[in-house]
């Protein structure tokens, strides 16, 4: 995935969840450039959890291809962001 890597464990353990690399982050933050990104995003802005970003992002990538979809954009509480990323997917 694009934001995290999941190491897989037995059954009942839980997930492991890395950092995306170095690497990944410059080329993502290139990327999103290259596309046209509305603000300028650093590497700065991964080193702590951002769903502000996260949601922008993907808020912006999804209405590149679909203007004319709807997608809640409150994500203020804990259920709305999970309203906003099922509706995402």
């Amino acid at each position: 995935s694009l934001w995290v890597e999941e190491v897989a464990r037995p059954a009942g353990a839980g997930a492991a969840v890395s950092a995306m690399s170095f690497r990944e982050l410059r080329n993502f933050c290139e990327v999103m450039r290259s596309l046209g990104y509305h603000r300028l995003i650093s590497m700065e802005n991964f080193r702590s959890p951002n769903f502000g970003l996260v949601a922008d992002v993907l808020f912006w990538l999804v209405h590149r291809f679909e203007p004319n979809c709807a997608i809640p954009d409150d994500i203020d509480t804990e259920a709305q962001r999970v309203h906003f990323i099922k509706a995402i997917c």
